[in-house]
């Protein structure tokens, strides 16, 4: 099931790429939540996230045709979310769906490639619209996706394999407006703000 959410408006000033591949997708969040109740965000590298207990890749070539991987590297925890935003970076995600944002390409939707389970469902719900600037949003870019398990990714499940399009801004994404956030979007904020509080606490403790 695929899903979309208007969350925070974001703003963009014009698109450069449409055949956006792993390399141009550096400083792109992604949060995994495991079904132990940790969570970890980690920024996408060159190469993608490869951590020692998950990773995710993607590519070679354009995310349109060529698959992501997400991969559970342990036995003791089940991915229950998998969530990618790219406020901040050049990133966005862009749906199959019409009237399509003036000035990007036609995007596509999610679809997984891999079947993991017969019972296994996943929802999959894009959010924080993105506007170009001097427009109204259209529904088709976001900032933001989010990847729902019903029964959790283990290790024994394998890889996950899906495509979905993302295409890549002539600047950095900039956050707008923020409205009623959703729980991945206020989770990302919220670590920018505790990044903030750190240093603050280290200069006045110097």
């Amino acid at each position: 099931m695929v899903n979309s959410d208007p969350g925070d408006l974001y703003e963009a000033d014009g698109y450069t790429s449409f055949t956006t591949s792993s390399g141009q997708m550096v400083g792109l969040q992604v949060r995994v939540v495991f079904d132990n109740g940790i969570s970890e965000t980690v920024s996408w590298s060159t190469n993608g996230i490869n951590q020692s207990d998950w990773s995710v890749t993607q590519g070679p070539g354009s995310t349109f045709s060529n698959p992501f991987v997400v991969r559970n590297l342990q036995s003791s925890f089940a991915i229950t979310t998998l969530e990618f935003h790219g406020g901040g970076t050049t990133t966005l995600f862009d749906r199959g769906v019409f009237p399509s944002t003036s000035g990007t390409a036609n995007g596509r939707d999610f679809i997984e490639l891999s079947n993991i389970r017969q019972n296994q469902d996943i929802e999959v719900t894009y959010f924080d619209e993105i506007r170009t600037a001097g427009s109204s949003a259209v529904g088709d870019i976001f900032a933001g996706m989010r990847i729902n398990f019903s029964s959790g990714l283990t290790q024994a499940d394998g890889a996950l394999r899906f495509v979905s399009d993302t295409d890549t801004s002539i600047n950095l994404i900039r956050l707008v407006t923020r409205r009623n956030p959703e729980p991945g979007a206020a989770v990302f904020f919220c670590a920018a703000c505790s990044v903030l509080v750190s240093r603050r606490k280290r200069r006045l403790s110097e």
